[in-house]
C-alpha cells in the first residue's frame, strides 16, 4: 500500500482477487485545468509527467478527487478508488481543506472575524440531473489565521466553487495568490 503515483491494494474478501487501485498525490501548479478531458489544452493529466507510463503498468484511469481553479496551486488527490472521492468530499466525512491565501490589501482583524463565523457568498451549485442552481447563504465557520499584513492560512470544509476568492471578495479583497497546502 502506498501514495504518491504507487498502486495499493484493497480487498474485501479473501476469496475475491485483489483489487488494485491508483493514488497520486499532485502539486498542481496555478494555470493547470482540472479535467481529464485531454482534448482541453492544459489539463491534469498532461502535466503528470509520469502518468503514461503509471497508467499502462496498471491499466486503471485515475479522476481528481475535488477540484482547483485555474488560478489556484496546491495539492490534489487523483485516483482510480470511485469510493475516495465520496468519502472525502460529501457527507459527514468531509475533511478540511487548508490553503495560503495572499490579498491586495491589508487584513483586519474584523474581517478575519467574519471570515471564521462565516459570510454570504452566491455560487452556482449542481445539482441531480445536471440543474445548475444559485445558491446565496453563508459559508460554514472557518479556521483562520492571519499570518502577516497580507496573508492569511484558512482552512475549510466546504468546497463550493471559487468559495475562498468570493469570501474575500465579499469583504472588499481581491486575491494575489491562493494555494492549498493540505487536504484531509
Amino acid at each position: 500500500e502506498s501514495l504518491n503515483g504507487y498502486q495499493s491494494s484493497n480487498t474485501n474478501d479473501s476469496n475475491k482477487p485483489k483489487q488494485v487501485f491508483d493514488y497520486i498525490k499532485y502539486w498542481k501548479p496555478k494555470g493547470i485545468i482540472c479535467t481529464t478531458d485531454r482534448t482541453i489544452q492544459h489539463n491534469i493529466l498532461s502535466h503528470l509527467e509520469y502518468y503514461n507510463d503509471f497508467q499502462t503498468k496498471t491499466g486503471n484511469r485515475v479522476y481528481p478527487v475535488g477540484r482547483l481553479d485555474k488560478d489556484t496551486s496546491g495539492l490534489m488527490l487523483l485516483t482510480s478508488d470511485g469510493r475516495l472521492p465520496n468519502s472525502a468530499l460529501r457527507g459527514k466525512y468531509k475533511r478540511y481543506k487548508t490553503y495560503s491565501v495572499v490579498v491586495d490589501r491589508r487584513i483586519r482583524e474584523m474581517d478575519a472575524e467574519k471570515w471564521r463565523k462565516g459570510v454570504i457568498i452566491t455560487t452556482i451549485a449542481q445539482r441531480d440531473r445536471g440543474v445548475r442552481m444559485e445558491l446565496t447563504t453563508p459559508t460554514k465557520p472557518a479556521l483562520v489565521e492571519v499570518l502577516d499584513d497580507y496573508s492569511f492560512e484558512i482552512s475549510i470544509v466546504e468546497g463550493r466553487n471559487r468559495q475562498i476568492r468570493k469570501m474575500c471578495a465579499a469583504l472588499g479583497y481581491d486575491v494575489v495568490s491562493l494555494h492549498r497546502s493540505s487536504f484531509m
